[in-house]
């Protein structure tokens, strides 16, 4: 079971390869427990921690604080007296499952004027690892400070052993490249 986030979809196959065994996906907090789950019988929706319990509500708050229902990129808030909000961002996806973007306060990059999710700017990086030639074995995004766009996309890539074992020989970057409006 992986809980509070989705898998990306390449960690989610290689785990699937090696023990046999899909992961159950799921979202809670201590403050509810689970709330949103994919089906424990049935076909796994990759990337998404599925739909919510029967009899749990779940809506999003859109960033003006307006109540988006299920449409648009927002808070979750989960039913638990009143709304709790979460300070998660998701979306629901087109078979009306959750997809988790991140923290709002640290997932959420603001670049240009538009609103990124550093975990799937992540999923996408190590989705194309499997069929570029990228050869990394993990990576992680971040928003960096830049004075024209706010923030630029900036990504740490961990090379595959045998890439960095190469680099390391021959005493250069096994991996160099930006993402990004700008390159400098």
């Amino acid at each position: 079971m992986c809980g509070s986030s989705a898998l990306p979809y390449p960690v989610m196959q290689q785990w699937e390869t090696i023990t046999g065994h899909c992961i159950l996906e799921r979202y809670g907090m201590t403050e509810f427990v689970m709330a949103i789950s994919n089906p424990l019988r049935g076909a796994l929706k990759g990337g998404t921690v599925g739909k919510p319990f029967l009899g749990v509500e779940a809506k999003i708050l859109a960033e003006d604080g307006s109540d988006g229902g299920t449409e648009g990129v927002g808070e979750l808030c989960i039913r638990n007296g009143g709304f709790f909000k979460t300070l998660d961002a998701v979306k629901v996806d087109e078979d009306g499952y959750y997809v988790i973007l991140g923290r709002k306060s640290a997932d959420i990059m603001k670049v240009g004027g538009y609103k990124l999710s550093a975990l799937e700017i992540e999923a996408i990086l190590l989705e194309a690892s499997t069929t570029l030639p990228l050869a990394m074995s993990k990576c992680c995004v971040l928003g960096l400070p830049d004075k024209d766009y706010g923030e630029a996309v900036s990504a740490i890539i961990v090379p595959q052993a045998d890439v960095k074992r190469e680099g390391d020989e021959n005493i250069k970057p096994a991996i160099n490249f930006a993402i990004g409006p700008r390159t400098n």
